[in-house]
């Protein structure tokens, strides 16, 4: 069976999530930050199946309201909302 037919989540298929070292290299952020950011919850979509983290293609991003904007952000093209939805 090939990757993108394997079922992951609610019927979806691997095709549509990304590993967490894929996510990382999409974001242009080290593989140690990526998982700072699912312990945090803060990539909506982001489950764990079987053991392993799985991040949607199309994953949404939390900021918080304070501290700088992060930098890897505007070298990417995902949506970002900030913590207690105003963004």
């Amino acid at each position: 069976m090939e990757r993108s037919a394997w079922p992951v989540c609610g019927g979806a298929s691997l095709k549509d999530y990304l590993t967490p070292l894929e996510a990382a290299k999409r974001l242009g952020i080290s593989r140690n930050r990526l998982y700072q950011l699912l312990k945090e919850h803060r990539i909506m979509g982001a489950r764990r199946y079987a053991g392993l983290w799985r991040i949607p293609v199309d994953m949404e991003i939390t900021i918080g309201r304070t501290g700088p904007r992060p930098a890897w952000l505007d070298r990417v093209g995902v949506r970002i909302t900030l913590v207690g939805g105003l963004g």
